[in-house]
């Protein structure tokens, strides 16, 4: 659309020496440029801002307003409207703009999920992890009495992980009841591990991390085949991340830790969400979100940079995409959760030995039952019932898929299933789930960083070994 004519913003030229007729041409050119800029300005700021409009109440006798877009007065109600501040406005709107195009775009950078995304290990996480996986079957969930409020407990593990009704209980169905927590957990799959891993690890990055859901469906292998079947998703999603922000830990960890403010050593006792979800972006008129925007909890904002307190291991980009429609899908996720996890536990408690044909360093685990390496339980699929049925060599043909896959995405580098020729030909699942004859070994970085942990744990086991002493006779 053609700007009005004849209206032109006067405007002072005080520091050019020359003729009256030549300044008041010089000072028209100018007043057009800085008009348009400032319109381009005031436009970005309210994009629903009319040319036409701005000239009528901004340019024309030099009333200087914005009558038709209160979002820009807002940006200059500090500028007295008189014709020697029109610089001031211009500048005061350009400032805006780029203050808000630094914020998109620490937000679109605080949205992009990571090359390398780590699998977070301590215990806390590990253990919540095994909560999310036991929902579907509530394997070792337990009633809260006098609080309505669900609990899983580990034998034997010092920490445990609460579920209560808090931020979700506004949009939940009906009143928050023992019955309602545990409808919401049956419902959790493997892929929330890996949704909750995913999140954790833009939290650390990032103070405020914006998640696109869409980006997050494809990390953990859901495919929408339609528009409503991606809505549906985006929901779950976004349902999933609510119900995570009510997941708190709780316990104390052994050993002893640096305080990260006062810097002195203690134990840690832990009592702390994760992360809470702060904003979301929609489009208008849909109440599924396409966005969310969650910041850490105090507790994990104030651990962030201490890898002796949020261990890790691993790149959960590995496991990006698996088909977990599928039981290979489920299998590998499950499995590749699992060996992650197991690979930096026992890292430390392992001896490493020299690959001469490969000429690389390596550490020897000691055997894993596959029991052992479904740590996180598979829900669409349950072992249990593959092997209970009455064709449980579907079981067989699900986990060599399983290692193949993990396989060719450079998880897994060394793996042996020893004396399986030596099963029974009947009554041969108890062998085949319990016995402890797996050998399995990470491959590129996962390898090298094992080896660097083992290596330190020796170095620190010789540095506290008591001196030998020679005994006088």
């Amino acid at each position: 659309m053609k700007k009005p004519e004849n209206h032109t913003l006067k405007v002072e030229v005080a520091e050019y020496n020359i003729t009256f007729g030549e300044a008041q041409m010089f000072t028209i050119k100018i007043a057009d440029a800085v008009a348009e800029s400032i319109f381009k300005s005031a436009q970005e700021i309210d994009p629903e801002l009319k040319r036409e409009d701005f000239y009528e109440s901004f340019v024309k006798d030099n009333k200087l307003e914005f009558a038709s877009s209160p979002k820009v007065a807002e940006v200059v109600a500090h500028i007295p409207k008189t014709p020697e501040n029109v610089m001031r406005i211009h500048d005061a709107l350009r400032d805006e703009v780029n203050r808000r195009k630094q914020a998109k775009e620490k937000k679109r950078e605080s949205s992009k999920l990571p090359i390398t995304v780590r699998q977070h290990t301590f215990q806390e996480v590990r253990n919540l992890g095994q909560a999310i996986t036991d929902g579907a079957t509530l394997q070792n969930w337990m009633d809260i009495p006098g609080e309505t409020a669900l609990r899983h407990k580990i034998d034997g593990q010092p920490i445990e992980t609460k579920l209560s009704a808090l931020t979700a209980i506004d949009w939940w169905d009906g009143p928050a009841t023992y019955d309602k927590l545990r409808e919401e957990l049956q419902k959790l799959t493997p892929e929330g591990v890996l949704l909750f891993q995913f999140a954790l690890e833009s939290v650390l990055l990032h103070d405020h991390a914006t998640l696109g859901l869409d980006d997050l469906i494809k990390e953990i292998g859901w495919t929408p085949r339609s528009r409503n079947e991606r809505d549906e998703m985006r929901w779950q999603i976004y349902y999933w991340l609510c119900l995570f922000t009510n997941f708190t830990s709780h316990g104390t960890r052994p050993g002893i830790y640096n305080d990260p403010i006062t810097n002195e050593k203690g134990k840690i006792i832990t009592s702390s969400s994760y992360f809470a979800i702060t904003d979301k972006e929609r489009l208008e008129g849909h109440m599924t979100p396409l966005s969310v925007t969650i910041t850490a909890s105090k507790w994990i904002a104030a651990h962030k940079n201490d890898n002796a307190v949020l261990q890790h291991f691993g790149n959960l980009r590995k496991l990006s995409g698996l088909p977990t429609g599928q039981p290979r899908g489920e299998y590998a996720l499950c499995i590749g959760l699992t060996a992650f996890q197991k690979w930096r536990e026992e890292a430390t408690r392992c001896e490493t030995k020299k690959d001469y044909d490969k000429n690389i360093e390596t550490v020897l685990y000691k055997p894993f039952s596959r029991f052992d390496l479904l740590m996180f339980r598979p829900s669409k699929f349950p072992i249990m019932d593959i092997l209970n049925s009455d064709r449980p060599k579907r079981a067989q043909t699900y986990w060599e898929e399983a290692i193949s896959e993990l396989k060719e995405r450079k998880v897994i580098g060394h793996y042996k299933a020893q004396n399986d020729k030596n099963l029974p030909r009947k009554g041969w699942q108890n062998a085949w789930l319990h016995e402890k004859n797996i050998e399995i070994r990470p491959t590129g970085d996962e390898r090298r960083a094992a080896v660097e942990l083992s290596n330190a744990a020796r170095k620190k086991r010789k540095r506290f070994r008591p001196a030998q002493t020679t005994k006088k006779i």
